[in-house]
């Protein structure tokens, strides 16, 4: 049974619980589109919130704010960082489905959108981040979907499959490194199979990689609650910073586990979106190892693809 609940969140008078009955997730709508929480009932948020910009709204400073938000791609000091420090207009399409809609950006003539949607008897949600150009010109760009997550868990990612010398003489995947990407950071374990990030609130610099994920999944685990959001790829298009459709990042303040979409050149009027499902699962414990991720987040993440599959 699905419910959407108005209620105020944290220091903010107008937002949504949206439910279930199996997970939950809070949309609040003074700003955005955000998603600013999303868990299982009266269990700890895998979003993170920032502190400092809990309640705020208005004004032309961008504020990072938490939880889940909508870029386009690629990022540029101008376009990227438009605040989106105003309402969002929230609507209630079925029982199970909200869409959540930005006002057009002034400087981009972008209009960001998210509709929400809950599985009926799954913890599963699934949110289609959608851009508009509502401006005069073409654009060309990306949707850029980034979920903040909370402090002190561990981002998981895969390699493409691991094969021969002798069988595959050609690139199997590629891997984005920023100029301040430092892999001998010990929040950083790569395998052979698998790349992990651990989120460490005492850590000092920023660290960022890019992949190209075929295989269509990105998890993090915390607190024993593992987290997979499952998305799509095409391997036809072209995609952003030398054709990542998956990035990690993370600092002192938090962790995002990132999908891209295509690179489109958008006419006026026209609409690109990214669409991510979400899955949650309890008691699963973070792993240290490519071993460890095939013991305990795998089973997962094949059940969240076939899930989203169907």
């Amino acid at each position: 049974m699905g419910t959407c609940e108005r209620i105020e969140y944290g220091g903010w008078t107008q937002a949504h619980r949206l439910s279930n009955g199996i997970v939950e997730l809070t949309v609040v709508s003074e700003i955005g589109p955000r998603i600013m929480s999303f868990s299982f009932p009266g269990r700890h948020n895998l979003f993170r919130n920032l502190p400092q910009d809990r309640g705020q709204t208005g004004g032309e400073t961008f504020r990072l704010y938490g939880g889940q938000r909508l870029w386009a791609a690629p990022e540029n000091p101008i376009d990227t960082y438009f605040p989106d420090n105003e309402p969002a207009a929230f609507q209630q399409v079925s029982a199970h489905e909200y869409v959540v809609t930005a006002p057009v950006e002034e400087s981009t003539g972008l209009q960001k959108a998210m509709r929400i949607g809950l599985a009926d008897g799954a913890a599963c949600v699934r949110v289609a981040h959608t851009i508009a150009n509502r401006g005069s010109a073409a654009r060309r760009f990306a949707p850029w979907a980034l979920s903040i997550m909370n402090l002190n868990g561990v981002a998981i990612a895969p390699f493409p499959p691991y094969g021969s010398h002798a069988d595959h003489l050609s690139p199997a995947g590629l891997m984005a490194l920023w100029a301040y990407t430092d892999l001998t950071d010990p929040r950083w374990q790569v395998g052979d199979k698998y790349v992990l990030l651990r989120q460490d609130a005492l850590a000092g610099a920023p660290q960022k990689i890019g992949l190209q994920v075929r295989q269509g999944w990105a998890a993090y685990v915390l607190d024993g609650l593992l987290f997979v959001k499952t998305f799509g790829f095409d391997a036809t298009a072209a995609y952003p910073d030398y054709g990542c459709n998956t990035e990690l990042f993370t600092d002192q303040r938090m962790l995002e586990i990132e999908s891209l979409g295509p690179l489109a050149d958008v006419r006026p009027g026209q609409t690109v979106s990214q669409t991510e499902t979400w899955h949650l699962f309890a008691d699963v414990d973070a792993p240290s190892s490519d071993h460890e991720v095939d013991a305990w987040i795998m089973p997962h993440v094949e059940t969240a693809l076939r899930s989203a599959a169907g």
